[in-house]
């Protein structure tokens, strides 16, 4: 490992090498022009050279390599918003940074309707990649309201875990092998109401990336996939609001400019049980939930240029109330607190984060009359994430970052003689993280890095690292047809005590993988 750690590292060091004479570079931001709401996985195109980009979740885009001491037609294309050109001039050695805003577009149907159009990634890497619009989950079917989880069923590669439940299963994973993110951070209990649909209220959503597999170096700790959801920022040039209801659910959504930014609040409570019987055979389902995401930005050019703070909340509560004292009663909740600071470089085409999250799931069951034992599970994470990208001139691209999170876990259980038994613990796992994307080529790419886990999560297991290095290709035949491929080890050290057979799955406690025990591993 040490043999191949260093040239790594040492390739990644000379890479990273200053702007040749002649060539510049093109980034900029792509908005909303109504509510300045950033727009992710826009198309541009460079018409001059015939070359095109898309922009990142954050609504960035950057394009190196540009001949310089020219102009250039820009054209910025977005699904459901007017596409707008300008002409953009490139400065030998600089940075050309341009903020565009675009404009809902206004249909006049006659017979044929535009519904959708192929992005610009051609020499992406991501093999199993999905990016996910808001707006088609909106038009999918639906089994009570609108569900990010419930539309994922439709991809290929997942399978719901049962007719009535949101749970999902990719490519033979089990369903707690899917790590679901909420701008960056961890939610341990993704589901309300049995898991009939997710805590997630898609109209806070911004954007969503769903990794089937083969997903890259700065994700890990799981074995199947990645959900990453990035929350709106509100409207930053009016106050606006929203109230809607469904058979089972009240929703508010609250948003509006503050002073060098902006802020956005959704809640949902429900409020009736009926429909639920539709999923459960009449059967009643004694079910109450809420859930409640904010977030609140600030950025203000006149300090730095190019930084955007952001602090983020999610809340979650689930009860489930048996009248039936022969019967056992649940309930679970997850609690999230976050800040993040993302920094564009102005003079440089780097962009770095800096996330540290709170995140805290506590479940239990109270077994009342019934023969059910005891049970309540808690888990309160505090993880420091940080991330760099840089982008040369030759078009390829630096990553590197770290993750240190520190996990305390509570397992209390009923044993056969009524006693109570904890199985938790306490760990703190170090994570270095880098990879290179060679693209500098026309029709192939390549994206090579690794993770090492300074040591495991288990306790007692100082100085037993592990790497788990990844490779994605990509060759492109023609501007229709491209080959990936993929290859990664994956490692997984946080589990649930469940079983898969069940149709509902309630309760669902999470436990350390202990030190006698090998973390579950995968080969993609």
């Amino acid at each position: 490992m040490n043999r191949f750690l260093f040239p790594f590292l040492t390739f990644l060091i000379l890479s990273i090498t200053l702007f040749p004479q002649g060539r510049g570079t093109i980034r900029g931001l792509i908005k909303d022009s109504e509510s300045g709401e950033v727009l992710p996985y826009c198309n541009v195109l460079v018409q001059e050279l015939n070359k095109g980009a898309s922009t990142d979740s954050r609504g960035y885009f950057i394009m190196t390599g540009v001949p310089a001491q020219r102009y250039y037609t820009v054209i910025v294309s977005y699904i459901g918003y007017e596409s707008q050109t300008l002409d953009v001039f490139v400065a030998p050695n600089k940075i050309t940074h341009v903020d565009i805003n675009l404009k809902v577009k206004s249909y006049q149907l006659d017979t044929i309707e535009k519904v959708g159009e192929r992005g610009v990634h051609e020499k992406d890497t991501d093999v199993s990649l999905e990016r996910i619009n808001i707006r088609d989950i909106e038009i999918r079917p639906q089994g009570v309201e609108t569900d990010i989880f419930r539309s994922l069923q439709y991809y290929s590669g997942v399978q719901s875990s049962s007719d009535i439940s949101a749970r999902y299963n990719v490519r033979g994973g089990a369903t707690n092998q899917n790590l679901v993110l909420f701008n960056g951070s961890t939610i341990y209990s993704p589901f309300h109401a049995l898991g009939l649909f997710s805590v997630i209220d898609p109209e806070i959503i911004n954007s969503v990336e769903f990794y089937k597999g083969g997903f890259p170096t700065k994700y890990g700790g799981r074995l199947s996939s990645v959900l990453a959801m990035n929350s709106k920022e509100g409207n930053r040039y009016n106050f606006g609001g929203r109230a809607s209801s469904s058979y089972l659910s009240g929703k508010l959504m609250a948003e509006g400019p503050i002073p060098d930014g902006s802020f956005i609040i959704s809640a949902r409570k429900s409020y009736s049980n009926q429909i639920l019987k539709k999923f459960l055979n009449d059967k009643n389902a004694p079910v109450d939930f809420y859930d409640l995401a904010f977030n609140v930005n600030y950025l203000n050019p006149d300090i730095v240029k190019g930084r955007k703070f952001s602090v983020y909340g999610f809340a979650s509560g689930d009860n489930i109330d048996n009248p039936d004292a022969s019967k056992e009663d649940f309930k679970w909740s997850n609690k999230m607190f976050g800040i993040k600071w993302f920094q564009m470089v102005t003079d440089s085409p780097l962009f770095y984060e800096f996330n540290v999250s709170w995140s805290l799931f506590n479940g239990e069951v109270d077994p009342n009359g019934s023969a059910a034992r005891a049970r309540e599970n808690e888990i309160r994470d505090l993880t420091i994430r940080s991330d760099f990208n840089y982008l040369q001139e030759s078009k390829d691209e630096v990553g590197a970052g770290f993750e240190i999170k520190e996990i305390r876990s509570q397992l209390f259980f009923e044993n056969k003689r009524g006693a109570l038994v904890d199985l938790g613990a306490y760990s703190v796992s170090i994570v270095f993280f880098a990879n290179y994307k060679l693209f500098r080529f026309d029709n192939f790419g390549v994206e090579a890095g690794t993770r090492f886990n300074v040591t495991r999560l288990a306790k007692g297991t100082a100085g037993e690292g592990f790497f788990e290095p990844r490779l994605t290709l990509n060759y492109r035949f023609s501007p229709l047809l491209n080959m990936k491929a993929a290859w990664g080890i994956y490692n997984q050290e946080f589990t649930t005590i469940t079983n898969e057979n069940e149709v509902i799955t309630v309760f669902e406690p999470w436990i350390i993988t202990p030190k006698y025990l090998k973390p579950a591993q995968s080969n993609h």
